[in-house]
């Protein structure tokens, strides 16, 4: 039988330019919905089904300026609204998430390079202040993981810079971490698991200085190492995460606008080629919601973008944990929990929800993310994604509903005796030999059956 892994409590359930790109995992890209208007040198972040678009730059020919606008996209609708602008202006930017809001910190405009930080509220479309950053720049990377935001380098106008700043969003505190070992600007940054990625960017402002560096922080270490390089040197690029592998999307080379796109493997420290994008374009912003990468706005040689891509959605569903934040589920690779020690467990993202050493996953923040179980020589490697949201899980978790003391037939095969049942947690469920189930108290449990070396399962909640 195909070993699998198996979800043993009973907290979990099925999830179920001025133009934005949309890239599926084996797709090309594709249009879509555009924006208001052109701009470049924004920012965006993505949370739920919405992605976020904060200020930007629509200068062209020297009509335009830099803007305080918030343009939201919902990829249920395919329609923008407009959210309540920023305070500042601002472009050259960087915006990360902490639960459900977003920190907009640092970026210029006008008046010069900014260290103000301002958070959206994304619930009550609200702003409020921040802790300044401690040391004002444009051009940096950022990436947020659990409680707290990591600033990398960028430009003070005078230097490049290499300092990495760490915000706690609980204590409200700034501190310092090991600096990167490349003073750079015109970055990009993403996590994947306890690593911070530093992707591209320049040494100098010509184009001999752009660089195909990456460089990877231990979070856990406070330490840096040396990745392998990209194959085309690239600034004011954009990345997104899908998995365990990170895109570098377009940018700017030393031949000038690239639309190339280059997939990093974070296991393998690899990079290999991804289907370009339509145009070159750079100073973009970038998100990505269910293993899509959106790709919004930028700039042509001669030109911002107006189009929107999305590549073709997939309908394929997977088992998911569904948990709020702060709880706990157990998966385990087999129905005895010691096998679980001779696996190595891992989240793509711990920002959102961590696992131990023996499979025990906790929920973080909102988001979403996957868990992989591999052993030693690498023949056997499977995830379960997870999704976090914030108090509403109960709600969400699909399943049979029955009354304590109340019955209902389970259905696999016209041959009940070729199915074996089980339940994950009998005090809550008991399940016969034939796929009769009766609630026993309240609380939600797994039925599981095995039929044809194949494993099934489905949830019931039983009200007391």
């Amino acid at each position: 039988m195909k070993r699998f892994i198996v979800i043993l409590m009973t907290l979990c359930m099925v999830l179920g330019m001025s133009s934005i790109g949309v890239f599926g995992a084996e797709e090309g890209w594709m249009m879509e919905t555009p924006m208001s208007e052109k701009k470049y040198d924004i920012t965006a972040a993505a949370i739920n089904e919405k992605i976020y678009v904060f200020g930007g730059d629509t200068t062209i020919n020297g009509v335009g300026g830099i803007e305080n606008k918030v343009e939201i996209y919902d990829i249920a609708t395919k329609k923008w609204t407009q959210g309540k602008p920023m305070p500042t202006a601002r472009s050259y930017a960087a915006a990360v998430t902490i639960g459900s809001k977003i920190f907009v910190m640092g970026g210029r405009n006008d008046e010069g390079l900014l260290d103000t930080v301002e958070i959206y509220d994304t619930v009550n479309n609200t702003w409020e202040s921040g802790i300044p950053l401690p040391t004002p720049r444009s051009h940096f990377g950022s990436v947020s993981v659990g409680d707290k935001i990591y600033v990398l380098g960028g430009s003070d106008n005078v230097k490049m810079l290499n300092t990495l700043d760490i915000y706690d969003t609980q204590s409200k505190t700034w501190s310092t971490g090991e600096p990167m070992p490349t003073k750079r600007y015109g970055l990009t940054a993403s996590v994947v698991g306890n690593y911070i990625y530093a992707i591209g960017g320049a040494t100098t402002n010509i184009q001999a200085g752009i660089v195909d560096k990456m460089e990877i922080y231990d979070i856990k270490n406070n330490t840096w190492t040396v990745g392998k390089p990209m194959s085309t040197a690239r600034r004011n690029a954009v990345a997104a995460v899908i998995g365990n592998k990170i895109f570098a999307i377009g940018g700017f080379g030393e031949s000038g606008y690239i639309k190339t796109v280059e997939i990093y493997d974070t296991m393998e420290d690899a990079w290999t080629n991804g289907p370009s994008i339509e145009a070159t374009r750079s100073n973009a912003g970038a998100a990505t919601i269910k293993n899509k990468i959106y790709v919004i706005g930028g700039y042509y040689p001669t030109d911002t973008m107006i189009s929107l891509q999305v590549g073709a959605q997939t309908t394929t569903l997977k088992l998911s944990v569904l948990l709020n934040i702060g709880e706990n589920v157990q998966l385990s690779t087999s129905y005895n929990l010691a096998d679980n020690a001779n696996y190595t467990w891992s989240s793509t993202n711990e920002a959102v929800a961590t696992v131990d050493a023996n499979g025990k996953v906790t929920a973080v923040a909102v988001g979403e993310t996957d868990i992989y179980a591999q052993n030693a020589d690498g023949t056997f490697k499977e995830y379960i994604p997870v999704k976090v949201v914030e108090g509403i899980a109960d709600e969400l978790r699909l399943a049979v509903h029955l009354k304590a003391g109340e019955k209902a037939k389970l259905y696999l095969t016209d041959n009940p005796g070729e199915v074996i049942w089980s339940s994950m947690d009998e005090s809550v469920v008991t399940v016969s030999s034939d796929g009769q189930v009766t609630g026993i108290k309240k609380g939600l449990a797994i039925i599981q059956g095995e039929l044809a070396g194949q494993t099934y399962q489905i949830y019931v909640r039983v009200n007391g």
